[in-house]
């Protein structure tokens, strides 16, 4: 998906940002998320999204619906849930890379905004050349309460009761939003830009390592205030109650531990 715009630093044609989204299952919050990034990006994108082998088939449906609106630039329907896949998708699109790429994960929806998502977090990256890793901030109004979600579920174990309505997250704290730019933690992973010479020397893993290796390096890494989204998982107590913290955290590990293989 292309939008024809000028960058108003640059005064000429801005280069279009290659966003990656990855997606597996779930898809109500597919339709939703690809809804909002074809309704609310107003700075040129090409969007490549990989389906990581899902297993339910109408995320197949929901992808087809949105190429039918011309919004991806390439799609890959893999045949394998690797933990390395975003790795695998950078690495097939590496020359068409520019000066930075973004990510998305597919239970995120982009608030609507005059200047929309991208083109802010572009520009806030071009005025400071030291920051590596830029993410948005959490819509907060969707974090259930863990007192109505034990009432509407008391059969429901406390610790996945917990799990689904992310009762730790960091996230829940209150921030100082008057700020441009905070890092009360790292920049989820879920809206995401990086510099793409990070890609030389950090290796692509969870959003908390590649933080930790940025901030080693000397590098910024910040959450963008004027950029809001909300995270649709915060809603899983609701619309997929079953899904399985186990399985999730299991995936996350071997993300890291084939991350280390790679370092080594």
């Amino acid at each position: 998906m292309l939008v024809p715009m000028f960058d108003l630093f640059r005064r000429e044609p801005a280069a279009p940002v290659c966003v990656f989204i990855l997606t597996y299952n779930r898809p109500l919050y597919l339709w939703a998320c690809l809804d909002s990034l074809y309704r609310n990006t107003k700075y040129p994108a090409k969007f490549i999204l990989a389906d990581n082998a899902s297993t339910d088939p109408l995320v197949r449906c929901v992808i087809q619906g949105f190429e039918r609106r011309r919004m991806f630039h390439a799609v890959h329907f893999c045949e394998e849930n690797r933990t390395d896949r975003l790795k695998w998708m950078i690495e097939q699109h590496r020359q068409e890379l520019g000066d930075f790429f973004g990510f998305v994960e597919c239970d995120v929806v982009v608030t609507d905004s005059e200047a929309g998502w991208l083109g802010p977090m572009v520009r806030i990256m071009r005025k400071n050349p030291d920051l590596w890793m830029l993410g948005s901030l959490c819509d907060k109004s969707d974090f259930v309460d863990p007192g109505l979600a034990r009432s509407v579920d008391p059969a429901l174990p406390p610790e996945q009761c917990e799990f689904l309505v992310k009762a730790h997250s960091p996230e829940r704290q209150r921030v100082d939003t008057s700020r441009p730019l905070i890092e009360p933690h790292n920049p989820p992973m879920r809206l995401l830009l990086l510099r793409t010479e990070l890609l030389k020397r950090v290796v692509i893993r969870s959003d908390y390592e590649i933080y930790l290796d940025v901030k080693k390096l000397g590098y910024q890494a910040k959450i963008a205030t004027n950029v809001v989204h909300r995270h649709l998982s915060l809603l899983n107590f609701f619309d997929y109650a079953d899904y399985d913290g186990g399985q999730r955290e299991a995936w996350v590990e071997k993300l890291r531990h084939n991350a280390e293989l790679t370092e080594t």
